[in-house]
């Protein structure tokens, strides 16, 4: 056999951590994008891509040269941060109308307590 013809054509799914809501409907089509450009850039055709607001679906059609698990990794590792980043700069955006609801006080109390920060009040406050 002197050539070989490879289409992994395939559907994929993957929710967000804990199928928490976390894909908001007006982020959505920039998410998809830049995992669109993921694909692409790893020479993974991306025929559709589209969710809601705790999944992903995904078309798309992997050369031979990925296995399955990699090109998933690769296209959720990169989302994930995508996301993270673009939540913080909704979330800076958003302070005006947030610190209607939160002081900065308890605000920074919560994040200490959020991501398991030591701190003595003494010191944090004066």
């Amino acid at each position: 056999m002197s050539h070989t013809y490879v289409q992994n054509l395939l559907h994929v799914v993957f929710s967000t951590k804990e199928r928490r809501k976390l894909i908001p409907l007006d982020h959505r089509t920039k998410l998809w994008a830049f995992m669109a450009g993921v694909c692409s850039k790893e020479k993974i055709v991306p025929h559709e891509i589209g969710g809601m607001d705790d999944h992903s679906h995904l078309l798309i059609q992997l050369p031979p040269t990925w296995s399955l698990s990699d090109a998933v990794q690769e296209i959720k590792t990169s989302s994930s941060r995508w996301s993270n980043k673009h939540a913080v700069v909704r979330y800076i955006r958003t302070q005006d109308a947030h610190h209607k609801k939160m002081d900065y006080v308890s605000e920074l109390i919560a994040l200490l307590k959020k991501h398991g920060v030591p701190y003595d009040p003494k010191y944090v406050f004066d």
